[in-house]
């Protein structure tokens, strides 16, 4: 969601705005992580057993972009 949000939008916003954008879209990515049944990596092995809990990869791109984005 972050990748689609800044091209969706980097032609028609300033860097900052779509940035902005970018860590919100993160965000509810991973957020959404948390609704679906691992199927990737080591919590794939947990299945069903891991609804309930969000993406570590997924959180830790938005606290990247997070950081990026206060930076600027």
């Amino acid at each position: 969601p972050a990748v689609k949000s800044m091209e969706e939008s980097a032609a028609n916003l300033s860097i900052k705005e779509a940035l902005d954008k970018m860590v919100k879209a993160a965000r509810a990515g991973a957020d959404y992580t948390r609704d679906i049944v691992s199927s990737k990596g080591r919590s794939s092995y947990c299945r069903e057993r891991s609804l309930g809990y969000e993406d570590a990869g997924a959180n830790t791109v938005y606290f990247i972009l997070k950081a990026i984005y206060e930076v600027i």
